[in-house]
Order: structure tokens, then C-alpha cells, then sequence
């Protein structure tokens, strides 16, 4: 079964699996909107006890079968807001995190190497072939990795939701 989130006046009840927890609007420290690849968001607050939720439009049945819950989920997170704005001092960020596929990191290193290669072959030599390949995936490896990280992270104004940051 879903753990169920009930949005009160002063605080919200979560039903889940063992006991409810009832977390008031003030104790929310922060709150975080996140926009994944393809049409997956997330909202993740903690708590000033440390405790910390996820909530997704998505949700995964025991079959495995994925429903997309994006009204509910836009419902929750515009009504929510609306408490926090008035009841809690949260500070809010949004990032969307970016994904590229393994072909295209293979891709970006391969052409590198291959660049290494043209050079050597048109007689521009600066190093041996090898050392350029390797230090050209190297970068590549690193522009990567830097681009993977949490991307696009922004304060949001206090008054609004980032349309991005919300299914359509």
C-alpha cells in the first residue's frame, strides 16, 4: 500500500506501514523540487528532527507497473506551498538533474580519441597519440561527470512554483 499524506491546517498526517507521523508546517527545514529526465519529478523535504520524505508522481506497484500520478503530485505540491508560505520558515531550492545515456559518454570518448588520432595523422604532435586519446577522455570524462551533478540548482521565490518544476 501508498503511505498517504493528509495536508491539514497547521500540519500534515502521514499514513504509512508502523505508526503515523503527524510533522507540523514550522518543523520543515527544507524543501527541494526536483525535475528529472523525461517526466519525473520529486518534491524531498526534511524535517528540523532530520527525519526526510520523498514524494514522486510516480508510483511503483508490487507487479513492478508504473502509474503516473502527476495531478495528484501537482495537487500535493501547489497546497503544500500554499501551507509552508504562510507557516514555515523552509527554505526552498529547485534543480533539474539532467541524464546522458552511456552511448553518448562512449560516443564523446571514442571521438576523442579519434581526434588524437587525426592529429597525429596530419603530423600535429604535441605528444604521443596515446597521451592525447587519454587526456582527451580524461576532460571528456570530466565534462561529463561535472554535468551529471545537480544541475540547474536555484533558489525559488517564496511566492511561486516554478512552472518546469511541476507536471503538466
Amino acid at each position: 500500500d501508498p503511505v498517504q499524506i493528509y495536508l491539514r491546517d497547521l500540519s500534515m498526517l502521514v499514513k504509512g506501514p508502523g505508526k503515523d507521523q503527524v510533522i507540523f508546517y514550522s518543523s520543515i527545514e527544507t524543501v527541494a523540487l526536483t525535475k528529472r529526465a523525461g517526466d519525473v519529478y520529486s518534491l524531498r523535504f526534511s524535517t528540523a528532527d532530520k527525519k526526510a520524505f520523498t514524494i514522486s508522481n510516480r508510483y511503483v506497484q508490487s507487479t513492478g507497473r508504473v502509474d503516473d500520478k502527476s495531478s495528484a503530485y501537482s495537487m500535493f505540491v501547489r497546497v503544500l506551498h500554499m501551507h509552508l508560505k504562510a507557516k514555515s520558515k523552509a527554505q526552498i531550492t529547485c534543480r533539474k538533474l539532467s541524464h546522458i545515456p552511456e552511448w553518448q559518454k562512449l560516443l564523446i570518448v571514442v571521438l576523442l580519441f579519434g581526434i588524437s588520432y587525426l592529429l597525429d595523422f596530419k603530423g600535429i604532435k604535441l605528444f604521443h597519440p596515446a597521451i592525447h586519446g587519454a587526456a582527451l577522455s580524461g576532460i571528456a570524462l570530466l565534462i561529463i561527470t561535472l554535468s551529471e551533478k545537480n544541475r540547474a540548482v536555484e533558489n525559488s521565490p517564496r511566492t511561486e512554483i516554478p512552472r518546469e518544476y511541476l507536471p503538466a
